[in-house]
């Protein structure tokens, strides 16, 4: 996918409503681990701010992202979050669950979370046309050379 659409403000908008989603999760899990139960107005915020992220996702990678590890890492987040909202004695272990997978997903090297379940894998696996993986060869192999310099 070397031509992936962008627009202007993407890394704005990213960092943005990751930073909000990040913040309403806390204000999620603290209140739970408090027993009280999560605001309608904070999980908003959450559900909107996670599908700020997956629309810029799906913008520009295409009905492809259904296919990844990533996407179906989303969908058990979401789950579990499903199964604390609807029994809410559970809410605690799910938000822990849905906690620990996003980062997970979120740290694995992008040739796992981009890997495909079926169909093509994704950018990582293909080269996604930003050089960044040839750059990194170059810079090392740089390095590794300067100690060679007359």
């Amino acid at each position: 996918m070397p031509n992936t659409p962008n627009y202007p403000g993407r890394r704005a908008v990213r960092i943005t409503a990751r930073t909000v989603h990040l913040g309403a999760v806390i204000i999620i899990v603290g209140g739970a681990f408090w027993e009280h139960e999560p605001s309608g107005d904070w999980l908003a915020v959450l559900v909107l701010s996670g599908g700020i992220i997956m629309a810029d996702d799906l913008y520009r990678r295409g009905e492809a992202y259904f296919r990844w590890v990533q996407f179906w890492g989303i969908a058990l987040k979401l789950a579990a979050v499903g199964v604390g909202v609807a029994y809410p004695p559970l809410l605690l272990p799910s938000l822990a669950v849905a906690v620990i997978l996003g980062s997970v997903v979120s740290h694995v090297p992008g040739s796992v979370r981009h890997r495909a379940l079926w169909g093509e894998n994704g950018p990582s696996e293909q080269g996604d046309g930003s050089g960044r993986g040839r750059k990194r060869r170059e810079q090392a192999a740089r390095r590794a050379g300067k100690g060679d310099r007359p």
